[in-house]
């Protein structure tokens, strides 16, 4: 087989005009199987592409409605959602205070055990 009937489906472009040349410069006879999968990558490219386009239209279409509702003064210019931060705030305030209260707590109460067991071990 030559080397244009093994090529990938997922080729770059400088691949394909590669083997365009080289399919072109050689009188090979093309099998049906590279035929169809040829026609097959070139609709699917074209699909992609309408894909593609419809959703710019979309996109397009709006961001124009947004423009002529702001025009019209019925949608404010900041009618987003607010940042992540300002709907969760965070806590790490709380939580690090809960954590020196904690280490506080825990110094004292050792210092207690400690005075107590001196107090035992004089008496």
């Amino acid at each position: 087989m030559s080397k244009s009937q093994w090529t990938s489906y997922y080729q770059t472009k400088e691949q394909d005009n590669f083997v365009k040349r080289t399919a072109s410069s050689s009188d090979e006879v093309q099998s049906p199987a590279l035929e169809a999968l040829r026609s097959l990558k070139e609709s699917r490219e074209k699909k992609f592409k309408e894909i593609e386009l419809e959703q710019q239209i979309i996109e397009m279409e709006r961001e124009l409605e947004r423009q002529r509702l702001l025009e019209e003064g019925k949608v404010e210019e900041e009618d987003e959602l607010p940042s992540r931060k300002e709907l969760f705030p965070s806590n790490y305030a709380q939580i690090t205070k809960w954590f020196y209260n904690l280490i506080f707590i825990g110094f004292l109460a050792v210092l207690v055990a400690l005075l107590l067991w001196g107090r035992h071990m004089v008496a």
